[in-house]
């Protein structure tokens, strides 16, 4: 999942989104602490606010204080799969949106049945452009 750091010419140029989704709060969890450093260092300079977790219980500890437009969970984490999370978010009253990241095939899971309220599947490993495509797009549909 490592690339280079995000400069101007491979992150933000060319890349079109409206300013309001660039202030969402994101929530980006992932059991492997690089993957979310990664996903700070291309959202942050963007506008977007980023808060990490980096296991199941304290992403729902963290999503139960603080008010959230997405989180960004990985599927593949010890004890409680993303999708795990994402059922028990929307049980719990979580109405934001909800992108799941994997480095699965698409085999490996139902990638259409979205029953548990997630809204995308990022595939990994992702480049800047990728991440922040979803993020826009995804953001976009809830208003």
């Amino acid at each position: 999942a490592a690339e280079p750091a995000p400069t101007p010419t491979n992150t933000a140029a060319g890349l079109a989104a409206d300013s309001a989704a660039r202030h969402a709060r994101i929530l980006a969890v992932d059991d492997d602490p690089d993957v979310v450093i990664i996903i700070r260092t291309y959202l942050e300079p963007l506008g977007y606010e980023i808060s990490t977790a980096t296991h199941a219980a304290q992403a729902l500890e963290v999503a139960a204080a603080e008010p959230f437009d997405l989180v960004l969970c990985d599927i593949g984490m010890p004890k409680h799969s993303g999708i795990e999370v994402c059922r028990l978010m929307r049980q719990g009253g979580y109405r934001g949106k909800f992108v799941l990241m994997t480095g699965w095939d698409r085999k490996s899971f139902n990638v259409e049945d979205r029953s548990d309220g997630w809204e995308a599947v990022l595939k990994k490993p992702f480049v800047g452009a990728e991440l922040i495509h979803v993020i826009d797009s995804v953001l976009r549909r809830s208003r």
